[in-house]
């Protein structure tokens, strides 16, 4: 039996193809899945709900929602909560430890699906105000406190899945 030896070259050329194939393969896969809650599950589930009567049925999979300390935005305003978003991995939305049960449920609510249109949804801030000031979007830059949520709920929920119209 006759064998060929190999080149440092085609040994290269082989290592390089595997490489390149298993990375393929990782990157084809998806990076590993992470879903923590915790007290925020409830929000999550009312969101995946809600994007089951607007048509648009979401299960969300891979993200996480904890409390943790926000310094103030650009401009000094305060921060409720944020949504980290990055290619590749979970995204994460810190929830103000400091101001989250100061906050009555409905605001509770508007923040966390603002948070959720970010990074489920990869919306973006949206701060056209219609009739006497009022939001256009629950994608303003400060989202709708819990009295303007409610009394315009239908309405946030309609352009939070359907922007376009």
């Amino acid at each position: 039996m006759k064998t060929r030896a190999t080149s440092p070259v085609d040994a290269l050329s082989r290592v390089l193809f595997g490489t390149l194939l298993s990375l393929f393969f990782s990157l084809s896969t998806g990076c590993a899945q992470e879903l923590r809650l915790g007290e925020f599950e409830p929000f999550v589930i009312a969101f995946e709900a809600e994007a089951t009567r607007q048509g648009t049925p979401i299960v969300v999979t891979d993200l996480v929602i904890e409390r943790g300390h926000l310094g103030p935005a650009e401009g000094g305003a305060t921060v409720a909560a944020h949504c980290e978003r990055a290619a590749l991995a979970t995204p994460r939305i810190v929830v103000n430890e400091d101001l989250w049960d100061t906050f009555d449920a409905p605001y509770q609510e508007s923040i966390l699906f603002h948070e959720l249109g970010h990074c489920l949804l990869g919306r973006d801030h949206d701060d056209t105000l219609i009739d006497e000031g009022v939001a256009r979007s629950l994608m303003k830059s400060d989202a709708p406190v819990g009295h303007v949520y409610v009394a315009h709920k239908a309405h946030y929920l309609h352009e939070l899945f359907h922007p376009a119209e």
